[in-house]
C-alpha cells in the first residue's frame, strides 16, 4: 500500500496485469509538467513543433495507452474512469518555480537519500 504515488506508475502496473488498484483521498495534489523551448535551441522551430505534438490529441492518446493521464479532455484515461475518479475530489494544484523545485529536491535528497 502506498499513500503517495503518481497515478500513472500504478496504472502502468495495472495495465501490465499486476494486482493493483488506485483510489483517491481528499485532497488530490496535481503537479503540472511544463513544456518549454530553450531560447538558444539550435532548432527552435523543431522544438516548438515537438512541444505542440506533445499536446496534440494523437500524442495524448498514445501516452494514455501506457497509463499516462491525458492532459486533454477529449482523450479518455486508460484504464477508463481514472481522470473522473480524481476530479471528483478536491484538487490542489502545485506549480513551483525552478528555484523552488531545486530547493525541495535538495530537501528530499537530504531526508531520504542520506546526503
Amino acid at each position: 500500500m502506498s499513500l503517495n504515488n503518481y497515478v500513472n506508475l500504478s496504472m502502468n502496473m495495472k495495465l501490465a496485469g499486476n494486482p493493483i488498484d488506485v483510489w483517491a483521498l481528499d485532497p488530490v495534489t496535481l503537479f503540472f509538467g511544463q513544456v518549454g523551448v530553450n531560447a538558444k535551441a539550435p532548432h527552435p522551430n523543431a522544438a516548438r513543433l515537438a512541444a505542440n505534438f506533445m499536446l496534440s490529441q494523437e500524442c495524448q492518446q498514445f501516452l494514455a495507452k501506457f497509463g499516462r493521464l491525458p492532459t486533454r479532455k477529449d482523450v479518455p484515461s486508460n484504464p477508463p474512469g481514472v481522470t473522473e475518479m480524481l476530479t471528483q475530489k478536491k484538487v490542489i494544484t502545485v506549480l513551483m518555480s525552478p528555484d523552488e523545485e531545486r530547493k525541495w529536491q535538495r530537501q528530499f535528497d537530504q531526508l531520504f537519500k542520506g546526503r
